[in-house]
């Protein structure tokens, strides 16, 4: 089993509205472009064939504007939105004047004002539809004062301008305010259901803090271990994640994921008697043996809960931490006696966490030991005890250790006054 827990990997699920949206975004330019791919060809080689240069040159532009924003990651949405939607009006506008009312033009400004009330909202769709009727308008005068729009049928084209435009600003009002109002529906949706998600998520960490610190009422300073050590989790695992060879394994969600499960490292500790886990001086071997099942007991309570609720990636790491942070990177610890990266990463990250803190701390069988000590010990057991890949960076995270130490140590001396 611990095979299948070193090689767990964490990979976020949960999509925001955001993300969803520049998705969204992302492939309907992705579409354009290869739908554009297959009209933009045979029309540039069509316009070269007849002399129409410059219409060759505005397809081209236009082609290579939407590939720009495809393939640029530096604009936000919001930018993306504007500048694939804006570019729409000024083609319409030239293929109208330049091959009339029968060109691709008129099928351009009925997407406009749609999918600016998809992408940006109802508000910015019906500015688009304004600025849509304010072209068809402009188009008209220009029929009727230079009478410049070529195939302009019957005897009153003017007439038959805005009729034609009448019709397609009424179905474009209605394809725009229905698919506006859909995705802002959509939108709410998806808000409530992340809404409800962060909900039942603090929900799971105001639990884990409870169910970790019923390791108080064993002894006091055990709850404060565990505020203390998964900080210490935290500082170094965002010191490691920077490092190539450890950047794979240790994306923010699996660090997230690792700081969550840490407060349940010694959750086991709760199924040893008091008169081993309170005891003055050191243990006997029996007791020893004993003290050392709390790495089963909270491996078997985690896989337990995970075998009820079905595959839990939060309970499969806590498991796994519990299981193995009193592993030794020399082969020396227990409960199976791993040997360096045989160890899961997330194990040996809480052991450097976890030994520190003890060292700093007073128990009933010692008295605490100052930073810099406990700094030099764990220099000293440096690929014996613990991970030297990890150690090799101490000097990144020593100082961050100390500080966090003292400010929690003055919290909870507050807190008893």
């Amino acid at each position: 089993m611990i095979k299948n827990l070193q090689k767990y990997h964490i990979k976020s699920t949960e999509h925001t509205l955001a993300y969803t949206k520049e998705k969204v975004l992302f492939y309907i330019i992705l579409i354009a472009s290869a739908i554009g791919m297959v009209a933009y060809l045979p029309s540039l080689i069509g316009a070269l064939v007849i002399g129409y240069y410059d219409t060759a040159v505005i397809d081209t532009l236009f082609y290579m504007w939407v590939l720009y924003l495809l393939l640029s990651k530096k604009l936000t949405y919001r930018q993306r939105a504007i500048m694939f939607i804006v570019p729409i009006w000024l083609l319409s506008f030239y293929l109208i004047i330049r091959f009339g009312i029968h060109g691709a033009g008129f099928l351009w400004l009925l997407v406009a004002p749609v999918l600016t009330g998809i992408l940006l909202g109802l508000k910015e769709g019906g500015i688009a539809l304004l600025f849509t009727s304010a072209i068809l308008v402009l188009l008209g005068m220009l029929i009727y004062y230079f009478n410049i729009i070529p195939d302009v049928l019957g005897e009153s084209p003017v007439l038959f301008w805005f009729i034609m435009s009448g019709n397609t600003v009424m179905i474009t009002t209605v394809i725009m305010v229905s698919s506006s109002i859909m995705v802002n529906a959509l939108s709410h949706v998806i808000s409530q259901r992340n809404k409800k998600v962060k909900e039942l998520a603090d929900t799971q960490d105001a639990m884990i803090e409870t169910v970790a610190s019923l390791a108080e009422y064993h002894d006091i300073d055990t709850g404060h271990h565990i505020e203390r050590t998964k900080t210490f989790v935290r500082i170094i695992a965002n010191t490691l994640k920077s490092k190539p060879q450890y950047r794979e394994e240790l994306t923010p969600e699996y660090i997230e994921l690792l700081c969550k499960s840490a407060p349940l490292h010694d959750i086991g500790k709760i199924g040893i008697p008091d008169s081993i886990l309170l005891k003055e001086g050191p243990l006997t071997n029996e007791e020893t043996v004993i003290m050392q099942k709390h790495t089963l007991y909270g491996r078997d309570v985690l896989l337990r809960s995970e075998k009820k609720l079905g595959s839990n990636s939060f309970l499969n790491l806590a498991a796994e931490i519990a299981y193995a942070h009193q592993e030794r990177w020399d082969g020396s610890g227990y409960p199976l006696g791993l040997k360096g990266e045989e160890i899961p990463l997330s194990a040996r990250i809480m052991a450097i966490a976890d030994v520190y803190d003890a060292l700093r701390s007073k128990r009933p069988y010692k008295e605490p030991m100052g930073h810099d000590a406990a700094i030099a010990y764990l220099k000293e057991q440096s690929g014996i005890l613990f991970d030297p890949g990890i150690l090799a960076f101490l000097s990144e995270f020593e100082t961050l250790l100390s500080k966090v130490y003292s400010q929690k140590e003055d919290m909870y001396d507050k807190n008893r006054i």
